[in-house]
């Protein structure tokens, strides 16, 4: 069973690519793509799997 990490609130004022510097810091690794455009990171040390989105471009708000 998945468990869910929460990093930080506010998430989703930060970039892709500033979110993966973070998980990496934490100890996160790519495990593998999702469906769509998300990606699905693991840390091995706890167990412990992530989703996050990676998209190429903001969404527009309420997507």
């Amino acid at each position: 069973m998945n468990n869910l990490v929460v990093l930080w609130e506010g998430w989703q004022d930060f970039a892709t690519f500033e979110i993966v510097k973070k998980l990496k810091t934490f100890g996160f690794v790519f495990d593998r793509q999702a469906a769509g455009s998300h990606e699905i990171w693991y840390n091995p040390d706890r167990n412990l799997y992530t989703t996050i989105p990676n998209h190429s471009k903001d969404l527009p708000e309420g997507t």
